[in-house]
């Protein structure tokens, strides 16, 4: 499990709640309604559409063997969620979001250096696929991940294992 060192700050694991699902279906919305801002489509297209998107996701992240599933709390009110899923060689970053009003507050960083720092003791580099038009690449990428392969939509992306960044490999 992930450790934070915030007072206001908490993960917790996600169940299948009503009020985990409901959250994390408000979570997802918030994130894609935005990416369907010029779609041309109507309010209820688009939610239509992230409904049977969130629907979809949830069962392909579901499929994942050794994943954690972590809610972001803060002040003991969801806010985000992390997901983990520990490889042999790499901790792969499923999934890292937040709610609108919790972006670039330093609340990522804060979530992407636990998540290092357990790569770390763990001796694992972070992989992660991202769409290319997600606003959070830049992000990524100053937090030394490297492009590893561009697979059209998404980038999969690398942050070597900390003995390599040592090395400088």
């Amino acid at each position: 499990m992930l450790e934070i060192s915030h007072p206001h700050i908490q993960l917790r694991a996600q169940s299948q709640s009503a009020e985990d699902l409901a959250f994390l279906r408000q979570l997802y919305a918030s994130v894609k309604l935005d990416e369907l801002g010029n779609s041309g489509w109507n309010e209820s297209q688009k939610i239509a559409f992230i409904d049977t998107q969130f629907d979809a996701q949830q069962r392909f992240y579901s499929q994942h063997q050794n994943a954690s599933f972590l809610l972001v709390l803060y002040k003991n009110h969801p806010v985000g969620r992390v997901y983990l899923q520990q490889a042999e060689q790499a901790l792969v970053l499923i999934d890292m979001s937040l709610i609108k009003g919790f972006r670039s507050q330093g609340l990522g960083s804060l979530l992407m250096q636990s998540v290092i720092e357990k790569a770390r003791q763990h001796r694992l580099a972070i992989e992660l696929n991202i769409d290319k038009m997600n606003p959070a690449l830049k992000w990524y990428l100053r937090m030394n991940f490297q492009l590893i392969e561009d697979k059209g939509v998404y980038l999969y992306l690398r942050r070597p294992a900390w003995q390599e960044q040592m090395a400088g490999i």
